[in-house]
């Protein structure tokens, strides 16, 4: 394999598909990219074996062949060679990969491209095409409630549903729940699938930097597929029957709580000044005739205490929640103001926008610390 490349254009090809690259010493190759060449074009891939993703660049093929190189150590040369272009050669006889520029001349250990493993499993069915924001919005107001850690597998994914032109994305960790449904064109069966969560955040990263307006989703056996113009990403799905989250959304509720947005989100950032543990850290919430009272203490560092003038309808709300997750929460309910719930049942915070019944939040309260 010789090619002669562009530098900029590698150097984001790179960037992209060393994304999926594991951080784990499973296989030696999982820690490599893998380089295809064929027909003028340079396929490159990364792969920790449940996301895969893959991306092309148009070089100067003097021959065609494939190499693994290290991941990390590839990315940095790349990143840091001072020059436009790249010659890239492979010497079959040990797979030692030079890396040469203007006035440079790098080699690298490499390993046969047989040996990386195959990223598709079987044919792919059409699926649909999502607006490429509306999808990075999707993801973003729910993959933070998925469980990052779980005996149980299937919450540490998120669900997709499609139903009669309908996405719905769903997480939940079992301590709350975060669901938003959008219309798309969707005439296929429906369908529910679960992708890893850790999946999912890379996929919205991608949305995010990309150029793209829409993006293709297609099914496989055990995978679905992502076409972000031109980047495919494959992500393997999790085995198991997901809960059908909406048995948990309560029906009846003692208060409804009106609140700004960024006055909520700023004074539990205060709060965290003093509440340093993320895991058992509390803050309480006393609400009472249009003033809400937010409270954090720390036997270490001291208090919190600040007011925040609300609409409330109801009855009055004494409530504690783990600051971590009210903080989340928060922060992924973008509107300007939000309406907080409060359920009969358990004292249950549901949120919603404003005049917006097609997505909800729901977090369980923990017990309160004086």
């Amino acid at each position: 394999m010789q090619i002669i490349i562009n530098r900029n254009e590698l150097n984001q090809a790179v960037s992209i598909v060393s994304k999926a690259v594991s951080s784990k010493d499973i296989l030696e190759v999982l820690g490599g990219l893998l380089l295809e060449v064929s027909d003028n074009v340079l396929t490159l891939t990364g792969s920790n074996l449940d996301l895969s993703i893959q991306t092309q660049i148009e070089c100067t093929v003097e021959e065609e062949g494939s190499v693994i190189l290290p991941a990390a150590v590839f990315s940095d040369i790349v990143r840091k060679a001072d020059t436009d272009s790249l010659n890239i050669k492979v010497d079959y006889n040990n797979y030692r990969t030079s890396i040469s520029g203007n006035r440079f001349k790098m080699e690298l250990a490499g390993l046969p491209g047989i040996e990386f493993p195959e990223i598709v499993s079987g044919e792919f069915e059409d699926g649909f095409s999502i607006d490429c924001k509306l999808l990075s919005e999707m993801l973003d107001y729910t993959v933070y409630a998925a469980a990052k850690e779980d005996m149980r597998p299937i919450f540490t994914g998120i669900l997709l549903e499609l139903v009669n032109d309908e996405i719905t994305i769903s997480a939940t960790d079992g301590f709350r729940i975060s669901s938003i449904s959008k219309d798309i064109l969707y005439k296929g069966i429906d369908r529910r699938l679960v992708i890893p969560s850790s999946n999912a955040g890379e996929i919205m990263r991608l949305l995010n930097s990309s150029d793209s307006e829409d993006i293709i989703f297609s099914f496989g056996n055990g995978q679905v597929s992502l076409d972000i113009n031109g980047v495919k990403v494959y992500s393997k799905l999790i085995e198991g029957q997901y809960p059908d989250i909406i048995q948990y959304l309560p029906k009846d509720y003692h208060s409804d709580m009106i609140i700004s947005h960024d006055s909520l989100d700023q004074s539990l950032e205060r709060a965290a000044l003093i509440i340093r543990d993320t895991k058992k850290g509390v803050v309480n919430l006393n609400c009472v005739n249009d003033t809400l009272t937010i409270n954090a203490r720390s036997a270490e560092l001291g208090q919190h205490t600040e007011i925040i003038a609300v609409d409330l309808k109801g009855h009055e709300i004494k409530v504690s929640f783990t600051l971590r997750y009210l903080r989340e929460l928060v922060k992924h309910n973008k509107d300007e103001e939000l309406v907080m719930q409060f359920a009969e049942k358990y004292n249950m915070l549901v949120t919603k926008p404003k005049n917006n019944d097609r997505c909800f939040s729901l977090l369980m309260p923990v017990a309160g610390r004086d």
